[in-house]
């Protein structure tokens, strides 16, 4: 995705963004018809209904459900229905615990899909910040892209450089410090709204970036502990619909990411022809990344809590 968005932003500039949009539609096209040329493999026989959640008929009505909350995204917005986003939001989360439910919800099931939602619905600061930077420092959206490029290459290098700490430590520990870490490397940026690049004689660029180089690495650190909480969490035999049911959740704790970020910015009454109110959002903001850590312990206590197969098997005989 680097070097694409990277080529993207290098045909923009040279072809126009015509030219780049009719490329883009070329290519799915080109992929579907590669799909020819995959060598076929024997498919394994398909599981029975009993051992698959959503057998039984069950996977159509998941499809069915799946169309008619699309359409009902669509009614809303075709109609302008006030709080639409929050109504889908709403609708978003019962079909997921419906879901949830039906694959087997236990007590770590819920505390991970808890944890995991808290973690990822963590508001930022908006578009307000980059508007701010563009108006008052005379950052440009190519020094914008180079920072993306940079933030990306180096949290790519993180996954590499702390991929033991990551997997051999819990992940209770894992998202602690990647969390209070990220909180200190996010007050330059704050630093950056009040001046406090002008203490240290660095430009607003500079300081930018050396910001975005050292806070880069831990960008996608707390993803991993989450994907091994899935994994460690998923009912035997349920795996792959587990995964898929707790991505469906990151997503929508990602949509109520953007929507706490907008009543943020609403209260803070930060717009692109006001930013008085800029500091005192991206104070909140980093206070706020702070509240997910009160999860924590509950995370912590199912941690180290004995398997249920361990606690049976420690029951005396005599005892039942």
């Amino acid at each position: 995705s680097i070097s694409v968005g990277y080529l993207s932003g290098w045909l923009a500039g040279v072809l126009g963004p015509r030219p780049v949009f009719a490329i883009a539609v070329v290519l799915p096209v080109l992929v579907s018809v590669s799909t020819w040329f995959v060598p076929r493999l024997p498919v394994a026989p398909a599981p029975s209904d009993a051992s698959n959640p959503l057998g039984a008929g069950q996977a159509r009505l998941v499809v069915a459900v799946g169309l008619s909350y699309a359409a009902l995204g669509v009614v809303l917005e075709a109609l302008t229905v006030p709080f639409a986003q929050e109504i889908i939001l709403v609708v978003s989360g019962v079909l997921i615990v419906m879901l949830l439910h039906r694959v087997g919800i236990s007590r770590s099931v819920s505390v991970a899909a808890f944890a995991i939602f808290c973690f990822r619905a963590v508001p930022g600061a908006g578009q307000g910040f980059n508007y701010w930077a563009i108006d008052h420092l005379g950052f440009d959206h190519e020094f914008l892209g180079v920072l993306a490029q940079v933030s990306a290459v180096l949290s790519l290098v993180g996954l590499i450089v702390f991929r033991k700490p990551i997997t051999h430590r819990p992940v209770s520990y894992t998202l602690f410090w990647v969390t209070i870490a990220g909180s200190v490397l996010y007050l330059p940026t704050i630093g950056l709204f009040y001046g406090v690049n002008e203490w240290f004689g660095l430009s607003p660029r500079m300081f930018a970036f050396i910001d975005t180089t050292i806070a880069a690495p831990l960008g996608q650190l707390s993803m991993v502990p989450m994907l091994a909480l899935i994994a460690r969490t998923a009912p035997r035999g349920a795996e792959a619909t587990m995964f898929a049911i707790m991505a469906s959740l990151m997503n929508l704790a990602l949509s109520a990411s953007e929507l706490f970020t907008r009543y943020l910015n609403s209260f803070f009454a930060v717009t692109q022809q006001d930013y008085s109110g800029l500091g005192r959002l991206l104070i909140a903001v980093g206070v706020i990344g702070l509240l997910p850590l009160l999860a924590l312990p509950l995370l912590r206590r199912e941690e180290v809590a004995p398997p249920a197969s361990q606690a049976v098997a420690r029951v005396p005989a005599g005892s039942a």
